[in-house]
């Protein structure tokens, strides 16, 4: 038996004689038939195929753009000629000065800003005295965070600079170490300095309610080294949690004219959660940092909800009416969680690095350490409870959530003057053993160290604890 796409590549002209030879045995509706098979199966299959073809979009990483805007504190701190260590308010971007690199005592700042360079992640960086040149070259560090690998690889991770002019530039010469998740580099003056991906699956993050849609589309950043790309990919491979185009319990992916792909989440929130949407990149190839790429995979990760609340925690302690060498601790910590029935979980969780604002001190401060993580550092959650509604007492559900903390370490400084630098008034605020509220459809939901103490403390200046419980509504990063 032939198969239909045997049978049809037989062409009209090797098909005709043979049906002009036996037209008296044969029907006529039977060659009208056959013909217009052939033509379904050609429109309607190979246009099929054909769809599945995708448009990488290109962007280039040498374009001008604006200055970005402040995001956060300015951290300003001395340094001399013997050297010294300056991070940025979150811990993410490190300097290392070696002794000699400056010729006299200088105040170094940086500012977080928003990030303008093509496929960012998080915030750029801006070091002042804005054009200041070094006697030897001084070390940048950028701490990235396991969240900024979603959608890309560490592979793909780079760095680059923005010059007076607003023009961003790649900087070639560069080491990353996936253990301790850092890209180091060597830099000869202080300019704009951010961490950007060669290629990335976006939405690199969503939240997609059951049986909503998102669309996906693969983003590449020419930079000088790379190769050109072809114009399309020829048969990319799209899966949901591995399996092949997705289902229907987990969601399904498609090929899409419009964008690279759609997504059509699943109509009730999967046990696996959230979906890991990939695509295999099959016939692509490009070369970044030395190294040449072929068939990369990239990997996003859409949160399936349908009632769902993003809770947040925020803390902090201050001693600096105490006098000189204080400091105010800040930290937070949020997840999402996601809610069916009385069926819960708990996903997104993120832990902000502890950040520390030293108050000038005589004794010349440097970190020893640097804390990656604050005292709320939440790891899961030990136990979730969900109280049904009852009418018409109670109309909404009731959740009661206890969290489980990690250990972080303690911060620890070397002073000049061999001194001790008081800590801020940490062990006077606990964190809330167990955090309640109930699920309705306010927006917006506010627990304070008053509540949760019944009015014994209060936030202040000193210390303080706020919990904000959102309503999530559809959210594409």
């Amino acid at each position: 038996m032939i198969g239909a796409s045997n049978f049809c590549s037989i062409s009209l002209s090797q098909y005709l004689p043979y049906v002009f030879k036996n037209f008296k045995s044969m029907r006529k509706t039977v060659f009208i038939g056959a013909w217009a098979f052939c033509f379904f199966y050609s429109q309607v299959f190979t246009a099929g195929a054909q769809s599945n073809n995708i448009t990488v979009k290109q962007f280039h990483l040498d374009s001008t753009t604006s200055k970005g805007k402040p995001t956060g504190e300015k951290v300003t701190q001395e340094i001399d000629k013997d050297g010294g260590k300056v991070f940025s308010k979150d811990g993410k971007m490190e300097l290392q000065f070696p002794e000699g690199a400056l010729s006299k005592k200088k105040k170094i700042s940086i500012q977080s800003v928003t990030n303008q360079v093509a496929n960012g992640r998080g915030d750029a960086y801006e070091m002042e005295p804005s054009g200041l040149q070094f006697q030897k070259p001084v070390t940048l560090i950028y701490h990235y965070s396991e969240e900024e690998l979603t959608g890309t690889s560490q592979e793909f991770k780079g760095m680059a600079w923005q010059d007076d002019k607003g023009k961003w530039q790649s900087i070639r010469e560069f080491t990353i170490d996936t253990t301790a998740k850092a890209i180091t580099t060597q830099i000869n003056h202080f300019s704009t300095y951010s961490s950007f991906d060669a290629i990335e699956l976006r939405p690199i993050q969503a939240r997609v309610k059951v049986e909503k849609t998102v669309h996906m589309e693969i983003h590449f950043v020419i930079a000088e080294e790379e190769i050109a790309l072809p114009p399309t990919i020829p048969n990319p491979q799209w899966a949901v949690n591995g399996i092949p185009f997705g289902n229907t319990d987990v969601g399904r992916i498609s090929p899409s004219t419009t964008n690279n792909a759609l997504f059509t989440a699943p109509v009730s929130v999967p046990d696996q959660n959230p979906v890991a949407v990939s695509a295999k990149l099959s016939g692509m190839e490009f070369r970044f940092h030395g190294r040449t790429f072929r068939d990369p995979s990239l990997v996003s990760n859409l949160l399936i909800y349908d009632k769902a609340y993003r809770i947040s925690l925020d803390f902090w302690g201050d001693n600096s009416e105490d006098g000189i060498c204080t400091m105010r601790w800040e930290d937070r910590g949020a997840y999402t969680l996601v809610m069916e029935g009385t069926r819960t979980m708990i996903k997104e969780i993120s832990n902000q690095n502890l950040q520390i604002r030293l108050n000038p001190c005589p004794c010349g401060i440097t970190w020893s350490n640097r804390p990656t993580a604050g005292p709320i550092n939440i790891a899961g959650a030990r136990k979730i409870d969900v109280i049904p509604a009852s009418l018409p007492a109670n109309p909404f559900r009731k959740v009661r959530i206890m969290l489980n903390h990690a250990l972080a370490p303690m911060p620890q400084f070397r002073f000049a003057c061999n001194s001790r630098m008081p800590n801020p008034p940490i062990g006077a605020v606990m964190l809330p053993p167990m955090i309640e509220f109930v699920a309705n459809n306010e927006p917006e939901q506010k627990i304070t160290l008053s509540t949760l103490t019944a009015g014994s403390m209060e936030n202040n200046r000193r210390y303080g604890l706020i919990i904000i419980i959102r309503l999530v509504e559809d959210e594409v990063h």
